[in-house]
């Protein structure tokens, strides 16, 4: 039967990169087959160095001894517990070192063997079980070898200790790295969901309050003036701003999801689209006083998506508050940035917020070009309602003057 090397290594990394995760062990796959590798290879060195590795002997199956909780770590699928694999292997080595070497040299491999039994437990378990497994080989080899194997063994041990520690450490350090990156991906999703969500509010409300006004001038035809023409010219109006709007809401959901960032500022409005969203107010039977200075091409895009959707949403609250009321909206364009006024006749009874987003959602807007936002009623003119946005050429940080919670 033959067997499929590539899916076996496969099968055998899957395995154990599941298994560390599971401990929140980052490093690769094959440190661990390093390791495993490592000591039985130095209990094989260290039984030829005692010549019972050709001429078996009983304390041959040391080396087994050593390879059974390797063995078990790649073939189960739950973490094998520190201890099976520290007394296998203290015992694999204790047994080893009752056999005398043949081998005139000082450099037993059994002690490469603890090292590498010291330093996994270090990096995998903790500087506490570190510590433990290499305090119990040290008294091991004292005991069975007397001081003179300290010689050797006491700073090789020391040595897998702390190149176990440096280990664990930079464990933890690759561990919060990839912590962060998840964090920051987590938080642009968020971002980007809100700006969509901004987005997607803003065409909603604004073609919804449209609509009602035309369905408002319709009703007002048909039941004061008995107008039917007017009446079906409303409708229309608001069927087009309704079919309008949900095409917008298409495109805009579909260049967001999808498009790169060019192509998303090309498909939402500019500075330059104002006075179009205006006429749309006029036409739906708002009245509305515009006036701008400047020129408005020297607006970024985003900073112009800015200033639109704030006067959307300004003339979108008068719409649905006060739409007998006239509004009056100003933009200014300067070298040093752009201001926008838009004024009303504030309403006898100014509504709490109910948690909407229009308000929060234009000054999240001015944050981003540190700007200053000001909404409520007018300190000149206590009997007007106010919003005011001021957008600087360049800035880094944005101050929010002041702005008052209420949903109109």
């Amino acid at each position: 039967m033959s067997v499929d090397l590539g899916a076996f290594v496969r099968a055998l990394r899957a395995r154990i990169e599941d298994k560390g995760a599971s401990r929140g062990l980052v490093y690769p796959w094959w440190i661990a087959v390093i390791t495993s590798v490592g000591q039985v290879g130095a209990m094989l060195v260290a039984a030829a160095q005692r010549d019972v590795l050709w001429t078996p002997q009983p304390v041959v199956l040391a080396v087994l001894l050593i390879a059974v909780p390797h063995a078990l770590h790649f073939v189960l699928r739950d973490w094998l517990h520190w201890s099976i694999g520290t007394a296998f292997g203290l015992a694999g080595v204790g047994w080893m070192l009752s056999a005398p070497m043949v081998v005139d040299t000082n450099a037993d491999a059994t002690v490469l063997a603890l090292a590498l039994l010291v330093g996994e437990m270090t990096t995998t378990e903790g500087a506490r079980l570190g510590l433990f497994v290499g305090g119990l080989s040290v008294v091991m080899m004292f005991v069975i070898e007397g001081p003179d194997a300290l010689e050797l063994g006491l700073p090789s041990i020391l040595v897998a200790f702390m190149i176990g520690y440096t280990l664990r450490w930079q464990m933890r350090a690759i561990s919060a790295e990839r912590d962060a990156v998840d964090g920051a991906s987590a938080r642009a999703a968020l971002e980007e969901r809100q700006r969509i969500a901004r987005e997607i509010h803003d065409l909603v409300a604004h073609s919804l309050s449209v609509t009602l006004l035309h369905v408002t001038g319709a009703r007002r035809a048909l039941t004061e003036d008995r107008d039917v023409d007017d009446a079906v010219h409303a409708l229309e109006d608001a069927e087009r701003i309704g079919r309008q709007a949900m095409a917008d809401i298409r495109r805009t959901v579909g260049v967001l999801n999808n498009g790169p960032r060019s192509d998303v500022q090309a498909a939402l409005p500019a500075a330059g689209d104002i006075p179009g969203l205006v006429d749309d107010i006029r036409a739906a039977g708002l009245e509305v006083d515009f006036a701008e200075s400047g020129d408005p091409s020297g607006v970024p895009e985003s900073a112009g998506l800015c200033l639109f959707r704030a006067v959307q949403e300004s003339l979108t609250n008068v719409a649905r508050h006060a739409p007998s009321a006239p509004a009056q909206v100003r933009v200014d364009y300067s070298p040093r940035g752009a201001t926008l006024t838009v004024r009303n006749p504030a309403p006898a009874a100014a509504r709490r917020g109910t948690g909407g987003s229009g308000l929060a959602g234009m000054a999240a807007r001015v944050e981003q070009f540190g700007g200053t936002l000001y909404a409520g009623r007018d300190p000149g003119a206590a009997d007007q309602w106010l919003v005011e946005v001021d957008l600087p050429g360049s800035a880094e940080w944005c101050v929010v003057k002041r702005m008052k919670g209420r949903a109109r």
